[in-house]
């Protein structure tokens, strides 16, 4: 058997166009949806909230009768479908990669309605030291970060860097330093000045490293020492240097951004993700990196022992080094997409941590019970009697 056919739950042959009672075979719930050809060659995947509806619209005759010359007439080309459930929008996407990779892997891509994911990527001990927009998660050397709503956002965190730590704005002349020609922002005393060699660039490289860590949020003791600086100056009555620190602590504060708050190192880029599942029950996907792995589910009401096996899985998941897939393209951006969708897509994602517990986990989970499509216990209710409790003492 095909790879890819062993991906589906059930499949069915079919003459176009279809009735109800072959209809009726295709479940009427969310899922996945591929048309074959006579030949048994793929034709189209679908993602569907009803399985038996999208077909329908597909394969059973036109109520008028007639169909759309510039529309492909699937009913003169399909004679097997596959489908495959799944319970949330995270799920059928998931699969959809999976499935869509297998068929096509050489233009999935094309097929993906999300786009690569938006990172910021510099790595001070490089050739040439500057923080870089990419579209994917990077492995070392370097520090990777985020991931950003979009390009322009990633540009936007650059400039503001590039700001507050008078770094260089242009790389082209950095790679030619120390004999570039020194640009405007040199001239306007806002540029450190190692492409005209006015610094070295080992003291560039520290300026670089020092402003790494900040982006990635270790920022307490430097905003601790600019803010000391400029009320140093002031009170030497130096208030032109209060007034420049003054600058750079107000845009280097741009970085608080809503739009940022996602934002972390590339090994950081660790989730616990919890999706709608079956009836009284949530599935859950955890991922490190680029590396997606369903791990579920969780029922409710909420029992401690599935909470608890949820975290031995995940911290398992990120101490197995040797795991293929860490910085996969599209499943890194799959869970970036989803991390910054709204609350109603997105399901619950935290962000793995050692100090994540049993007790965090089932919160959020319990908050967003109705997001999940979990059926709310009684207002004094909370785990299974039968269950210890999240909240209760002593280990889990």
């Amino acid at each position: 058997m095909t790879d890819w056919r062993g991906q589906f739950d059930s499949h069915l042959t079919v003459r176009p166009p279809v009735d109800d009672a072959t209809l009726s075979q295709v479940p009427a719930k969310r899922g996945l949806l591929l048309l074959l050809g006579e030949d048994s060659r793929p034709l189209i995947l679908l993602v569907a909230a009803d399985l038996r509806g999208r077909l329908r619209g597909r394969l059973a005759a036109p109520a008028d009768g007639r169909t759309s010359s510039r529309q492909v007439d699937w009913r003169q080309v399909t004679g097997e479908v596959l489908w495959k459930l799944t319970d949330s929008h995270f799920e059928s996407d998931f699969h959809y990669l999976q499935i869509a990779r297998s068929i096509w892997p050489d233009g999935f891509a094309k097929l993906l309605p999300w786009r690569a994911g938006r990172f910021v990527h510099v790595d001070p001990g490089g050739r040439v030291p500057h923080f870089a927009k990419v579209n994917c998660l990077t492995a070392p050397p370097g520090v990777c970060l985020g991931p950003f709503p979009s390009a322009r956002w990633a540009q936007g965190f650059i400039d503001i860097l590039e700001d507050g730590f008078d770094l260089c704005r242009d790389s082209r002349r950095l790679a030619q330093a120390p004999r570039a020609r020194p640009c405007a922002y040199r001239q306007m005393g806002r540029c450190l000045g190692v492409c005209d060699g006015s610094i070295a660039m080992e003291t560039y490289r520290a300026a670089v490293a020092r402003a790494a860590p900040f982006a990635a949020g270790d920022r307490g003791t430097l905003l601790g020492e600019l803010e000391a600086k400029m009320k140093h100056a002031a009170g030497q009555l130096r208030f032109e240097d209060a007034a420049a620190l003054k600058t750079h602590l107000q845009r280097l504060g741009g970085l608080d951004s809503p739009a940022y708050a996602h934002v972390a190192r590339g090994e950081a880029f660790q989730f616990i993700l919890v999706q709608r599942g079956a009836r009284k029950a949530a599935k859950v996907f955890l991922a490190d990196r680029g590396l997606i792995v369903p791990a579920g589910p969780l029922t409710w009401p909420l029992k401690a022992g599935e909470l608890s096996a949820v975290l031995h899985r995940m911290a398992e998941l990120v101490t197995d080094a040797g795991a293929p897939g860490r910085y996969d393209l599209w499943r890194v951006a799959l869970v970036a997409c989803y991390l910054l969708a709204g609350p109603q897509r997105r399901g619950v994602i935290l962000r793995w941590g050692g100090g994540l517990t049993a007790e965090a986990l089932g919160e959020a989970v319990a908050q967003s019970s109705q997001a999940l499509g979990l059926t709310r216990p009684p207002r004094a209710a909370g785990l299974d009697d039968a269950a210890p409790s999240v909240g209760s003492p002593g280990p889990i």
